[in-house]
């Protein structure tokens, strides 16, 4: 089986689907460098070719911008020993950039696994930057202040929100998994890894280094249960073990 079957089981894709989603009829950008053509590609159907020699470690172009992507983002074909890397900006987008000097001529390939999760998270950080916009978004720190409750218990440290219908929140990324309980309500969930509409009782584990938003379809009650080795009660102290501000990177440019 070839990396690139393997990939799509892996994320449980089929062939279909993804080449549904390569060759569907959403927007692309109009960014044309002089450093990058499309060409017919030996790996598969259309692809992208460097025009120059271009540097290690060069960031090449982008690959979506304000969650549309460019050529970049419609034509970059998949390979396990890449010469490209997708790198999430702060600002949700993301860029193409060189992990060995390319030869002119030479396709430029990524690797799908990486380009999914970065594309997930760019997609959720998107979302985010659009909701804060609504007149109704809170951001963590603000839902925090104005609905939470907190709860202490030897080695946990609990969280219950109580949200009125009609807000929306955008929260914060935690280091750690944890389980997560809509107590009540209906509430519409984003994150990179789901998108759906859950009715309370329904319990789940959130997993680390996830971002999430989500509308309070009704009024309803929205618990986190999280470690708390120290059994500190210091809210900033817990803040700081827990939370990470923005998503790791440094790590998406080197892993």
């Amino acid at each position: 089986m070839s990396d690139y079957a393997n990939m799509l089981a892996e994320y449980d894709i089929t062939e279909e689907v993804m080449s549904n989603i390569s060759n569907r009829q959403a927007p692309v950008l109009s960014v044309h460098p002089t450093t990058v053509q499309v060409k017919e590609s030996r790996i598969h159907g259309k692809g992208m070719f460097s025009t120059v020699v271009i540097i290690d470690n060069s960031v090449i172009m982008p690959m979506s911008l304000n969650g549309i992507r460019t050529i970049a983002g419609k034509y970059t074909n998949h390979s396990n020993s890449p010469n490209c890397v997708p790198v999430l900006q702060t600002d949700g987008n993301v860029q193409m950039r060189a992990i060995r000097t390319i030869a002119n001529g030479e396709e430029l390939t990524v690797d799908y696994r990486k380009a999914i999760a970065i594309q997930r998270k760019s997609d959720i950080m998107i979302l985010e930057s659009r909701m804060l916009e609504l007149p109704e978004a809170l951001d963590f720190d603000e839902a925090t202040a104005k609905f939470v409750e907190h709860f202490f218990a030897p080695g946990t440290y609990s969280r219950l929100m109580t949200i009125p219908a009609d807000t929306c929140i955008v929260g914060k990324i935690h280091k750690f998994a944890h389980t997560t309980v809509l107590l009540a309500g209906t509430v519409l969930v984003k994150s990179e890894f789901m998108s759906e509409e859950l009715t309370a009782p329904y319990i789940f584990t959130s997993d680390a280094e996830t971002k999430r938003a989500m509308y309070a379809i009704t009024d309803c009650q929205w618990l986190t249960i999280h470690p708390n080795v120290t059994n500190t009660k210091d809210l900033d102290i817990l803040e700081s073990e827990l939370i990470m501000p923005m998503y790791n990177f440094e790590q998406e440019i080197c892993s």
